[in-house]
């Protein structure tokens, strides 16, 4: 009887001097988990779109290897390392190209790009939305991590005024290319960074003495300190019925220059006299929050 209390004490101490990652001291061998709640604020939804169907979460950590994650909404995730992680979510889209996304800081989104005529040609940006936070995962209980994406793009309304003062033809259709637009994002600056391309674009009619066109861009190619700077550049193709064409370029740069609002709305005059056709910018301005509605 003796024998056996004597062996059962000997376990008993045995186990107490494991590593144990429950105590209080806790030991540097052990790796400690929490949970973390994730929650989706839709705030900055832009009037029209819809929520995505799912996000790309990716926790970025000290020690601790990439976890990548594809959410559909608020969701609690369970044996998360107990550290600071930076947070980074965006809606995937097909045609855009995502990469370096193995670090934080070189995680990109990046139009498609062609070459014509030793000249880089872009597309529309889509309707992407992205977030990017921090938080510090406690061991043995849930951290809140809360994501508000907002839209990755920013509008151009290029309105036509058409003013006929006698000129034998009407106008059939308007286009052009705007020079200068940014093709990458950045998910760590949560920007768009140096990058050019050309955007060609084509106009709808409103009236028969208006039309619109509406660009969707990440954002015109940002100034960086040490580099020149990239000229943007509108050129216009107005066609007439009887199908002359009239072209005319304007450098926007100083327009576009630190453009970082949502969007920018400009106005341009087509004149068109029996001596000829004129078009002039009349006015222009930026709008920091949602959408024009025209």
């Amino acid at each position: 009887m003796k024998k056996r209390i004597k062996i059962t004490c000997i376990i008993l101490l045995s186990l107490f001097m494991l590593p144990c990652c429950s105590m209080i001291d806790f030991s540097e061998d052990c790796t400690y988990t929490g949970n973390v709640e994730v929650r989706f604020d839709w705030s900055n939804l832009l009037e029209g779109d819809k929520v995505p169907e799912w996000i790309d979460t990716r926790f970025y950590g000290q020690s601790t290897p990439l976890l990548n994650y594809k959410l559909s909404g608020d969701t609690l995730l369970s044996g998360i390392p107990a550290e600071r992680f930076e947070i980074t979510a965006f809606n995937p889209i097909k045609g855009l190209d995502y990469t370096g996304l193995e670090n934080i800081q070189t995680a990109k989104a990046q139009l498609p790009v062609s070459e014509k005529d030793g000249k880089l040609y872009t597309v529309q940006a889509p309707l992407l939305y992205a977030a990017k936070t921090d938080i510090q995962v406690q061991p043995y209980t849930s951290t809140i991590c809360e994501l508000a994406p907002k839209s990755c793009i920013r509008q151009v309304f290029i309105d036509f005024i058409i003013i006929n003062e006698g000129f034998d033809s009407n106008v059939e259709s308007i286009s052009g290319e705007l020079s200068g637009v940014a093709t990458v994002y950045s998910f760590a600056e949560m920007e768009a960074i140096r990058s050019s391309a050309i955007l060609p674009f084509t106009s709808r009619k409103i009236t028969d003495n208006n039309y619109l066109a509406e660009l969707r861009v990440f954002g015109m190619n940002p100034n960086e300190e040490g580099f020149a700077e990239i000229p943007k550049d509108l050129k216009l193709s107005v066609c007439m019925e009887d199908k002359r064409i009239f072209s005319e370029s304007f450098n926007l740069t100083e327009v576009f220059k630190d453009f970082r609002s949502a969007s920018m709305y400009l106005t341009l005059e087509i004149r068109l006299t029996a001596m000829g056709i004129k078009i002039s910018i009349t006015d222009w301005y930026t709008v920091d929050q949602g959408i024009i509605e025209l």
